[in-house]
């Protein structure tokens, strides 16, 4: 894993966390940036930045990461059952 801090033309550089078990990685040019993370509730992903003040969560039940969103924080509704929802409609 690279240590590196990661920065995009025009914005500014960053510092991503590694992770024990991410949902997935950024690779350019074969060349492994960071590692991504997946909210359980809505799929939403991001690049966990050292030092962004982020409020995250954790849910329990799913026992998976939530991206901070307050339609996920506020009841544990997994990715799939949404989608069984909206079908139903």
């Amino acid at each position: 894993m690279s240590d590196d801090l990661i920065w995009i033309p025009g914005e500014q550089k960053f510092d991503p966390i590694p992770q024990i078990k991410p949902s997935g990685a950024v690779i350019v040019n074969g060349q492994h940036l960071a590692d991504t993370l997946k909210c359980e509730h809505c799929r939403y992903t991001w690049i966990p930045i050292k030092g962004s003040g982020k409020k995250r969560g954790f849910c329990m039940k799913c026992m998976g990461v939530l991206c901070g969103k307050k339609e996920c924080l506020i009841e544990c509704l997994p990715y799939i059952k949404r989608l069984e929802i909206k079908e139903m409609r």
